[in-house]
């Protein structure tokens, strides 16, 4: 498809400026048909048209945007006072970047879920749901592979749904035990 947009762009050029220059070549580098048995550039156009596939039309897909089309009932959105209300907690904002906070990695029932260590500045952080990709499923590698509890450094994205917030982690670093030394 490339090489025949290429080809298509050449013809276009050289109808544009002239031939002129093409006369003007080295003889090792003009065609090797002579000038009168050459396909004109509508020809040449026209089949260049036909040898590239048809293309077919984006046909619109009738896509649920609302509840309601899904066989849901309409609710309105949560705020995150009312998100806080319900689970007791603050949520934290759609958007909002978590950085290099360490914990562990916890499951509950079929979800998986980050635990933040205190830091002394935010004591009471509530654990917060992983949306799955692929540093989660490194965590849940790298959590399986030791006996003991993995403490984990993560940032990512944090995303609100149904009053609930959830982690889209862009980033994760699992942290070695340090040794004492001798």
């Amino acid at each position: 498809m490339i090489k025949a947009i290429a080809i298509i762009l050449t013809v276009l050029a050289v109808s544009a400026i002239g031939a002129d220059w093409l006369m003007a070549a080295s003889p090792s580098t003009l065609p090797s048909q002579p000038a009168s048995t050459q396909p004109g550039v509508r020809e040449t156009f026209q089949r260049l048209l036909e040898q590239s596939p048809p293309v077919t039309p984006v046909t619109e897909t009738s896509i649920p945007s609302r509840p309601k089309d899904m066989g849901l009932p309409e609710q309105p959105p949560i705020t995150p006072s009312q998100g806080a209300a319900l689970g007791g907690q603050k949520l934290l904002p759609e958007g909002h970047f978590v950085r290099d906070r360490r914990g562990r990695l916890i499951r509950n029932g079929s979800q998986w879920m980050f635990t933040f260590e205190s830091d002394g500045k935010a004591m009471a952080d509530p654990p917060i749901l992983l949306l799955p990709n692929g540093w989660l499923e490194k965590m849940e590698l790298d959590a399986g592979t030791r006996s003991d509890s993995v403490v984990f450094s993560v940032s990512g994205e944090v995303t609100v749904y149904h009053g609930k917030n959830y982690l889209l982690l862009r980033k994760v670093l699992m942290e070695r035990p340090t040794r004492p030394l001798r």
